[in-house]
């Protein structure tokens, strides 16, 4: 119904910003997830460090 109203109404701009961290999770959740799959044997201990350094870096 709404895909209609739009489609008889021609193109719809909508523009805004978007301000806010969407991402609720912290760096510390995510080294403790991967300190908890380096402990449970999921990942080995490069495996660890390398995501470690990629969760550091996009988070810095």
């Amino acid at each position: 119904m709404i895909e209609e109203h739009i489609g008889k109404k021609g193109d719809i701009e909508i523009t805004g910003t978007i301000t806010g961290d969407f991402d609720t999770t912290s760096v510390a959740d995510e080294l403790r997830k991967l300190k908890d799959l380096l402990d449970e044997g999921a990942l080995t201990k490069e495996e660890f460090e390398a995501q470690k350094k990629i969760v550091l870096r996009s988070r810095g």
